[in-house]
């Protein structure tokens, strides 16, 4: 225990003790038995979500894939990714429904084809994430023509 003015100094200390203890822990857990195997198993869980953008995907779906419960997996897969499953998913078919929207499909049809039941959602979720309507998306990437003043 420090006595006198030291207090900085032992609360660095203690500091570097905790994210030690930390590291040495997270070691424990990568070097435990299975971690490789559940590894390798949340990589499965990503190339399913990646072929699946055009539906929404369940965790109790994904956990069942996986073969372990929901906590285990939203724990193991935030641990490998850093991220949830379900976020991962959301971002990729907001990926993707940017591409569609770059090639020139409606903001209807790439709803549907990216997974939302209805445009209102897909609006908002792309808003969310992008800070544009899906709309204004398409026009600043996709621009459409101006008609020619000599035409």
């Amino acid at each position: 225990f420090v006595t006198g003015g030291d207090t900085g100094l032992y609360r660095v200390e203690l500091a570097w003790a905790r994210i030690l203890e930390f590291f040495a822990l997270l070691r424990r857990r990568l070097d435990a038995p299975g971690w490789k195997d559940a590894h390798a198993r949340m990589g499965e869980v990503r190339r399913y979500l990646a072929e699946r953008l055009d539906r929404r995907v369940t965790l109790a779906e994904l956990a069942d894939r996986a073969g372990m419960n929901v906590s285990a997996l939203v724990r193991r897969y935030s641990a490998v990714f850093g991220c949830s499953p379900l976020a991962w998913h959301r971002r990729a078919r907001i990926e993707e429904a940017k591409r569609q929207l770059e090639r020139g499909s409606s903001a209807s049809e790439t709803a549907t084809r990216t997974g939302f039941k209805t445009l209102q959602h897909f609006s908002m979720v792309f808003r969310k994430a992008t800070g544009f309507p899906p709309t204004r998306w398409k026009r600043q990437t996709h621009p459409t023509p101006w008609p020619s003043p000599l035409s």
